[in-house]
C-alpha cells in the first residue's frame, strides 16, 4: 500500500484473502487513506494470532467485507449458470489452485445444483497465475470443445482471455468473479460477481 500512498491514491482495494495483516497495519500507518479488504476472515486472516486487544481494533479507514458476502455472490452466480446452461456442462477456471479459490468453486457448484441437479460441474482448470490471458483463452477453447457452454472464473486477467474466446463463440457464456469484463463483452459475459 505504501507505493500507492506515496503516489497520492486515497483508496486501496484488495479483493482476496491472504493479505489481511498487511492491510490492517497499512490502514493503521496511513489514516488518511481508505482501505477495503474483501473476502476476509477476521480471525487468522485479517488479525494475526496473538495480537493484544488494543492491536485488534480495526481502524475506521479500513472496511472489511467478510467472506459471507463474497460467497453469496458465488452461490447466486452458480444459480445463474445452472439456469443458463443448455448442454448441462459448466466449467471453472481458477488462477491459482489454493483453498480459497476451491471454496468459491464449491459454493458456485452448490448454486448450480440448486437449480440444475443434472449439471456436470467436473470441468476445472487452474493456470498457476492470475495474468496469463492467452492461457485463459486456451482453456476456454478446450472446455468449449468438450461441450461446456458456461464458464465461471476466479482468475483476473485469465478471465479476459476466456471471455475473449467466448465472445468469438456466441453460444458460450461467462460469469467472472473479481475481474469485471461484462462492459467489454456484454453479449457473452452474463455477470461479473464483484
Amino acid at each position: 500500500a505504501i507505493p500507492y500512498v506515496e503516489r497520492g491514491f486515497d483508496l486501496f482495494y484488495v479483493p482476496c484473502i491472504g493479505h489481511g495483516p498487511e492491510m490492517l497495519f497499512a490502514a493503521k500507518d496511513h489514516p488518511n487513506m481508505k482501505f477495503h479488504y474483501a473476502a476476509a476472515l477476521l480471525e487468522g486472516d485479517l488479525m494475526p494470532k496473538g495480537l493484544s486487544k488494543e492491536d485488534r481494533k480495526i481502524p475506521q479507514n479500513l472496511v472489511v467485507t467478510t467472506q459471507y458476502a463474497d460467497l453469496v455472490g458465488c452461490y447466486l452466480g452458480g444459480m445463474l449458470a445452472g439456469g443458463l446452461t443448455k448442454s448441462n456442462k459448466i466449467g471453472f477456471i481458477g488462477g491459482v489452485d489454493y483453498p480459497a479459490i476451491k471454496h468459491r468453486f464449491n459454493v458456485m457448484k452448490m448454486g448450480i445444483k440448486e437449480v440444475n441437479p443434472d449439471a456436470d460441474v467436473s470441468f476445472t482448470a487452474y493456470v498457476g497465475n492470475w495474468i496469463d490471458v492467452a492461457k485463459g483463452k486456451e482453456i476456454a477453447e478446450a472446455m468449449y470443445e468438450d461441450g461446456v457452454d458456461v464458464i465461471m472464473t476466479v482468475a483476473d486477467g485469465i478471465a479476459k482471455g476466456a471471455s475473449t474466446f467466448a465472445n468469438e463463440h456466441k453460444d458460450l457464456y461467462m460469469i467472472n468473479h473479481f475481474y469485471p469484463t461484462q462492459e467489454d463483452f456484454p453479449e457473452t459475459v452474463i455477470a461479473d460477481v464483484i
